[in-house]
């Protein structure tokens, strides 16, 4: 019995790298869009909605401009996080595209404290700092002004330093 174990572990150790690394770009790219930037999203929230697959993930980096407070218990934690994207069109002006992510659970009360810590750790999230985020659509809303733009779940963020 202990002889068939060993043989049973040794064959599920061997084959078990096949089978994670099975996986090609193709599967990937099922399910993430690296064309998607806040941009496209900014720009195709206004024009053409269409072209946004609702279905995938995106890969975001840009700027916090704001951060507010949906649910502040860790249990419940729920926080809407407005990210803006700027270029240089010419030598003076500037054009900015934003979006709003949505992050909710417990995983992510530590990195969006509701005050800046006197020793903040290097992950803490806060307004101007970079981050890149995984998300996905929930849908397409108005904000105060009358423009479109689209609302994301968000379910990993980093701060770029």
């Amino acid at each position: 019995m202990r002889k068939f174990n060993i043989a049973l572990l040794f064959t599920i150790f061997i084959t078990l790298p096949q089978t994670l690394y099975s996986l090609d770009r193709k599967d990937f790219d099922s399910i993430v869009d690296f064309s998607v930037t806040i941009k496209t999203l900014s720009l195709y929230g206004k024009t053409d909605p269409s072209y946004i697959h609702t279905d995938k993930l995106f890969l975001l980096n840009g700027s916090v401009s704001g951060i507010s407070f949906v649910d502040p218990k860790k249990e419940n934690f729920a926080v809407r996080v407005e990210l803006i994207y700027g270029e240089w069109v010419g030598l003076e002006d500037v054009k900015s595209y934003f979006c709003t992510v949505i992050f909710q659970g417990p995983e992510f009360y530590s990195l969006f404290p509701r005050r800046r810590p006197k020793n903040p750790s290097p992950d803490i999230i806060s307004p101007n700092n970079r981050v890149l985020v995984v998300a996905k659509v929930i849908n397409r809303v108005t904000d105060e002004s009358g423009e479109p733009h689209w609302l994301l779940e968000g379910f990993h963020v980093r701060r770029i330093r």
